[in-house]
């Protein structure tokens, strides 16, 4: 998390060390029709991308003018708490995904 002035470089600072350690940025563009579908689209993508591909971490980037809905901020407490967001996958996506890595853990 990180706290200061708007302008202040809180956003290059953390795409600086991200880039420092080879990591990848991904962050939500908010147009004015993002909706919670493509919150959970945006998520969905994200989560992809850190569990599926190799050697592969990646940094969100989150800002507070990217708040929506408060339910953003609780689907974040729970991926940072839990590590999952409820019902984000539907049953076969989640079939797929074990496949996936089923067969990257042989």
């Amino acid at each position: 998390m990180l706290v200061g002035v708007g302008g202040s470089g809180r956003s290059s600072m953390a795409k600086l060390a991200a880039s420092i350690n080879s990591m990848s940025t991904f962050s939500i563009e908010i147009t004015k029709s993002y909706r919670v579908k493509e919150w959970y689209e945006d998520i969905k993508r994200m989560l992809r991308m850190c569990g599926l591909e190799e050697d592969r971490t990646v940094q969100f980037l989150f800002s507070d003018t990217q708040i929506v809905f408060e339910s953003f901020l609780e689907d974040i407490n729970n991926l940072l708490n839990s590590g999952e967001i409820p019902n984000l996958f539907p049953p076969e996506e989640k079939i797929a995904i074990c496949e996936d890595l089923a067969d990257k853990a042989r």
